[in-house]
């Protein structure tokens, strides 16, 4: 009590010798970036991933159509089996996705995601997705 805890992490940092997340490499490893929305409380029109498609290392893009039935919401489940599952935390009613669907409820809700071969082409491929939105005058 009172004496100051001597720090013994400090020095793998100081020195270079530390690993961080982004010093992983595994094989067939994968990167993902989040295309996020711009508009806040806005109904989605379109969102266009053939550009990003064919960007060399995009493996794959995702939108809410592409995933509805496979991922469940991250919080607000419907029904009792949900909240038994853990996934009805949000008792306000508001059911939060993965990517945001049919509108977006705030200024970088997830949209879409890409899947590239490296973080540099995710993110090349994720500048190329085009969300068009209609928003509420």
């Amino acid at each position: 009590m009172g004496q100051p805890i001597k720090r013994v992490e400090d020095r793998k940092f100081l020195t270079g010798k530390a690993n961080y997340i982004d010093d992983v490499r595994l094989a067939g490893m994968l990167h993902a970036v989040f295309v996020r929305s711009t508009q806040a409380h806005a109904r989605v029109v379109k969102v266009d991933t053939a550009d990003a498609l064919s960007q060399p290392g995009v493996v794959a893009v995702f939108t809410v159509a592409d995933i509805e039935g496979h991922v469940k919401p991250l919080m607000g489940g419907e029904g009792e089996a949900e909240v038994a599952e853990g996934w009805g935390a949000n008792k306000s009613g508001v059911v939060c996705k993965a990517l945001a669907g049919e509108t977006v409820n705030y200024v970088g809700e997830a949209v879409a995601v890409v899947v590239a071969e490296d973080a540099y082409s995710a993110e090349d491929g994720a500048e190329l997705v085009s969300v068009e939105y209609d928003s509420p005058r």
